[in-house]
């Protein structure tokens, strides 16, 4: 009992934070705003990020076939607002001249929310994502029909805790 609940505990810290890890536009849009606001801005822009990746665990946990089937009947749509997202991000960085925009994070207004959001609109983006955590789920034998509901809570409590580390 406790050897399992151990095991999912630890198996979810570790798909949090191989969630995160990948150096993408979430990554790239934190380094900018470390870089220009300083680092809570880009840690909330992480956390953002950790709270959308927490709603695809839970979304392929919970709904493993309705998904696949709606990414599968929509998936044209789904790359074309995908890529939309993607490229105004893309000009929108484009366009910014970091140095100029260097200055004390001091100096700077707190967005905290606008960079949460931002963070968590750019990850939810990309829905191909949940391929990613399927295969995670299966790397780590993270859905196993032994597991009780509060197995389920602490692992997908530890996948947002590894997230979140990694930010």
């Amino acid at each position: 009992m406790m050897g399992s609940l151990l095991y999912i505990i630890i198996r979810g810290l570790a798909i949090g934070v191989l969630i995160s890890a990948p150096m993408g536009p979430i990554g790239m849009l934190c380094i900018q705003r470390t870089l220009n606001k300083g680092r809570w801005p880009a840690f909330f822009t992480g956390v953002g990020a950790a709270l959308s990746d927490i709603i695809y665990c839970l979304l392929t946990g919970l709904c493993m076939s309705f998904i696949t089937d709606f990414i599968q009947t929509n998936q044209l749509i789904l790359q074309i607002l995908g890529s939309v997202v993607l490229g105004v991000f893309a000009v929108l960085l484009f366009r910014q001249n970091p140095a100029r925009g260097l200055s004390t994070p001091s100096d700077l207004p707190n967005t905290y929310w606008k960079d949460f959001g931002s963070g968590f609109l750019l990850t939810f983006s990309n829905p191909l994502i949940l391929f990613f955590i399927i295969g995670l789920f299966a790397r780590f034998n993270f859905l196993l029909p032994e597991f009780r509901y509060y197995h389920y809570i602490a692992g997908y409590t530890a996948i947002f805790g590894g997230a979140l580390l990694w930010w």
